[in-house]
């Protein structure tokens, strides 16, 4: 799967890109909303991983952009050290496919990337 993680805590994309590489995932790495969305359209994720508190672009407005931009086909994971039920709330509201909470292992990774 080609995957797209998105998070400005560099150290902490660059270990879940080598972890979703090692998993034979295809990986692109943004640190931030605006290269996401440049990186979308040469990268052709089929799902990406959003951590939702980034300065700037945060992970719900991106979130939103890359659903009007790219529908349904493109599978959007929220990733975020909140786990409360507004959090969850919203996540649902936005559109998101899936949520995991920092930090994550690999099976909850492998389960939240899977179609329903």
């Amino acid at each position: 799967m080609r995957i797209l993680v998105i998070d400005d805590d560099v150290d902490g994309a660059d270990a879940l890109a080598v972890l979703l590489r090692q998993s034979g995932h295809d990986v692109a790495v943004a640190y931030y909303g605006a290269q996401a969305l440049g990186l979308t359209v040469a990268f052709a994720p089929e799902a990406a991983i959003l951590d939702l508190s980034m300065p700037g672009m945060g992970g719900f407005e991106l979130a939103i952009t890359l659903r009007h931009n790219h529908g349904a086909r493109l599978r959007l994971i929220a990733f975020s050290g909140h786990d409360d039920a507004t959090t969850r709330r919203r996540v649902e509201a936005t559109g998101f496919n899936g949520y995991l909470r920092k930090p994550a292992v690999l099976a909850s990774i492998s389960q939240a990337l899977q179609p329903p």
